[in-house]
């Protein structure tokens, strides 16, 4: 992977935190919304699929959208499905932060990748996953309900994470993903 990609990506979830209030990620959601401050630092607080997703995506130079072009054409683009034949119109982003289809998003992008999921957590296991590629990866936090994501890449043969919310940058992910938490990761590149 290459070093300048990894450090973008880095530079991305570092200055996009969920929590922080000089983060670039909470003015992005109150000016696509058209909400509070006030509004849009709680709703950034689970934005967590939407920054590391959109990070991978830009890391990896499959787009280049500021985050706020990329919340405005997610909100607002509708999706044909079938064979191109209008099927089940929808936002493909809610105001709570919530995705509506990864796969849709890169249709509604013109980018056509095939996915790669790992369920298994020896996935995480040193040599398992190829450095070519970022991945995005969903876990159920040990005491809390709900999801969280981040991104991440493959240094020294590991999968490392970086995370907007609490766990930091550049971390190796089986220190703070247990076994219990992980839920899958998906290949992006």
């Amino acid at each position: 992977m290459d070093s300048d990609r990894i450090k973008l990506f880095n530079y991305i979830i570092e200055t996009h935190n969920q929590f922080k209030d000089d983060s670039k990620l909470w003015p992005a959601v109150r000016d696509v919304w058209n909400v509070s401050d006030r509004k849009a630092k709680k709703l950034s607080k689970e934005y967590c699929n939407v920054i590391s997703f959109w990070a991978v995506l830009t890391s990896s130079g499959l787009i280049t959208d500021s985050l706020r072009a990329f919340m405005i054409y997610c909100k607002t683009t509708k999706y044909i499905k079938k064979n191109g034949k209008p099927h089940l119109y929808k936002k493909l982003l809610d105001k709570d932060g919530y995705i509506r289809g990864k796969d849709q998003i890169l249709k509604a992008y013109g980018i056509n990748l095939n996915w790669i999921y790992f369920d298994n957590y020896n996935c995480l296991e040193k040599g398992a996953l190829d450095d070519n590629y970022f991945y995005h990866m969903k876990m159920s936090p040990k005491g809390r309900r709900g999801y969280h994501f981040m991104g991440g890449y493959v240094k020294d043969d590991i999968l490392h994470l970086s995370c907007s919310s609490y766990r930091g940058i550049d971390f190796v992910a089986k220190d703070k993903v247990e076994k219990k938490e992980f839920y899958w990761i998906l290949q992006i590149g």
